[in-house]
């Protein structure tokens, strides 16, 4: 007879067995021993960039001396043979050509002392390694200016860009220098002349594959100097010379000028608004006013299309003194004249005349007389003219010099000028008559009589 038992799959056992034939009975027993089955240790699973090996695998349980058995059905990870016992070891990742990891399942159980332990299986993955493309190769700015956001295209989904920046000279710096993902924005400075330059390096990875690396150029300009020429101070009515502005740039391309002043009052003229390039050519400047006016213009440097910082130049158009020379003067041959002009304190007139002092006029005709005054706080000049009209004497002739008459009788005299076209004026000690050049007169007793006349 026989019989089957299951016994504590974690006890040794024991068990007896009793035999009874009539009268008489036998007892046997019998030992059960219970082996443990193997336990696998947790297996993590694999990575491995195409074109690269997998580790090795190495098994372990929780019975020392268990042997591993593996197996896959997952030829796309290139796992050769398909099945074997013992460590895997590493083998070569095939080529991933595609945006998504290429999976794989492999199995393994633990054998010991002829017990199966449970299968355990685990994931080898081979990732892609990425590539990308950046939205421009260079860009050019200015030193100072905002940079064009660099933009990274990968074709794997979730890679990461690392980048930095390096520069070309340590006259030229950047910040950030290293960075993770698209560049919105550098702050590059150049205190050089020359044109210098700032490299991006980037790499592209899926994890721990590196793909492509690829590079970005900016071109940093220097933003020019600008060494002003002097500023100028003129008079009214007197041209400025050519300003003479230069730079150090090397590569300068011209300058940029700008009149700052505005509502400009209408007595200033002359200048040139409101903006123009190069030199500022040689201007005229008028000013009306009482007082000192400045124009002020700004200055540019440009190199490369970069504008320089701007400095100030200035044209000061000092007043002109207001110069009265009097009022023009008729006078006979052999008349004092006195000459006194106003408005500055240095007055100098033509012919010698001295301001103020009286001088004889001795000959006949139409005398023009310039004075010219100055400034002394200025030096600016202005000028004025009058002019002297002499006249010769006329003579004067009475047809008679006396005349005898009785009393309440007329005496008629007739007076002749030379040259004709003056004025005659009569008088005796009562009266006055003008305008006339032949007298009735009634006197009332012997007394003089006195006639003058005039050529203006």
């Amino acid at each position: 007879m026989s019989s089957s038992i299951t016994p504590d799959p974690n006890l040794t056992s024991y068990y007896s067995v009793e035999y009874t034939l009539g009268a008489c009975t036998v007892i046997d027993s019998a030992e059960v021993f219970i082996l443990p089955l193997p336990e696998m240790d947790p297996i993590d699973s694999l990575f491995a960039c195409g074109g690269e090996f997998f580790d090795s695998v190495y098994f372990n349980s929780n019975i020392p001396g268990s042997s591993f058995t593996w197996f896959h059905s997952s030829p796309q990870i290139g796992l050769t043979p398909s099945s074997g016992s013992g460590t895997i070891i590493g083998w070569l990742a095939p080529l991933n050509t595609t945006a998504q990891p290429i999976d794989g399942t492999i199995s393994v159980y633990g054998t010991s002392n002829g017990c199966i332990g449970d299968t355990v299986s685990f994931v080898a993955s081979i990732l892609p390694t990425p590539s990308f493309t950046n939205s421009s190769s260079s860009q050019t700015i200015c030193s100072g200016s905002p940079i064009l956001p660099i933009e990274w295209f990968t074709d794997v989904p979730g890679s990461v860009v690392n980048w930095n920046a390096t520069s070309s000279s340590s006259d030229v710096s950047v910040s950030p220098q290293v960075g993770v993902g698209n560049i919105d924005s550098l702050f590059i400075i150049s205190t050089s002349s020359l044109n210098q330059t700032i490299t991006i390096e980037a790499t592209v990875n899926f994890g721990d594959c590196i793909g492509d690396t690829i590079y970005h150029t900016i071109i940093v300009n220097p933003i020019p100097d600008i060494n002003l020429s002097p500023n100028q101070t003129v008079c009214s009515g007197d041209s400025t010379i050519e300003t003479a502005y230069t730079s150090s740039s090397s590569s300068l391309t011209g300058f940029n000028w700008n009149l700052i002043n505005t509502s400009i009052p209408s007595e200033i003229s002359g200048y040139l608004s409101p903006n123009g390039v190069g030199q500022i050519p040689v201007m005229e400047l008028i000013n009306g006013l009482d007082t000192a006016y400045t124009l002020q213009y700004e200055i540019q440097s440009v190199s490369d299309n970069c504008l320089g910082t701007g400095g100030i130049l200035s044209f000061t158009i000092q007043p002109l003194p207001n110069i009265n020379a009097g009022d023009s003067l008729v006078v006979c041959v052999g008349d004092t004249v006195v000459l006194n002009a106003t408005g500055a304190s240095n007055i100098v007139w033509s012919d010698g005349i001295q301001n103020g002092v009286p001088f004889p006029e001795l000959s006949v005709g139409n005398f023009p007389y310039t004075v010219e005054g100055t400034d002394p706080l200025t030096g600016c000049s202005n000028s004025d003219q009058l002019q002297v009209t002499v006249n010769s004497s006329p003579s004067l002739t009475l047809d008679t010099d006396e005349q005898t008459i009785c009393a309440g009788g007329t005496a008629t005299f007739e007076a002749e000028g030379n040259p004709s076209g003056g004025d005659y004026s009569w008088n005796d000690p009562n009266t006055t008559i003008t305008g006339i050049d032949m007298l009735l007169w009634m006197p009332i007793q012997s007394e003089p009589l006195f006639i003058q006349f005039i050529m203006i």
